[in-house]
């Protein structure tokens, strides 16, 4: 049995893919919720000014995604949630969960919303103790098939 299938909420039975995206961003819509500027949380400033986030988003984040230098808080609040689907369809499930087995698609695609995609597959590779480079590759797959097969 694969390590984690029983008590994982995104374990749907099916092959390794985008299939389990639409659970994962309810998660990370329902942890991250919509616009915030607590003074308390990190995420929420930008050189030093309290600009807030939304659905977990930053401002860099949304102005890279638009291919802009800068976006001000009124666009981050304005930012629709079909946006930031789209952001973390494109910046971060492709590059930290996608191809991973379901419940470790979610927790790496979490940590990457957390940390950064790059970081998150780091710290999974570190884990599984394979040469971290930041990218889901063949020697990432191997070394999670491997280990589930134990």
């Amino acid at each position: 049995m694969p390590i984690g299938q029983d008590c994982n909420p995104l374990h749907s039975g099916e092959t390794y893919g985008s299939g389990n995206l639409p659970v994962a961003l309810e998660l990370t819509f329902g942890d991250e919720g919509g616009y915030s500027n607590q003074k308390g949380d990190r995420g929420n400033y930008l050189n030093g000014a309290l600009v807030g986030t939304k659905y977990g988003i930053t401002r860099q984040t949304l102005a890279a995604h638009r291919g802009v230098k800068s976006v001000t808080a009124a666009q981050v609040k304005a930012m629709s949630r079909e946006e930031a689907e789209d952001i973390y369809r494109r910046s971060y499930w492709g590059q930290s969960g996608g191809d991973l087995p379901p419940g470790l698609d979610y927790a790496v695609f979490n940590s990457g919303v957390m940390s950064g995609p790059s970081r998150a597959v780091k710290i999974l590779q570190e884990t599984l103790g394979v040469r971290e480079d930041g990218h889901v590759g063949e020697q990432t797959l191997a070394a999670v098939r491997a280990a589930y097969q134990r």
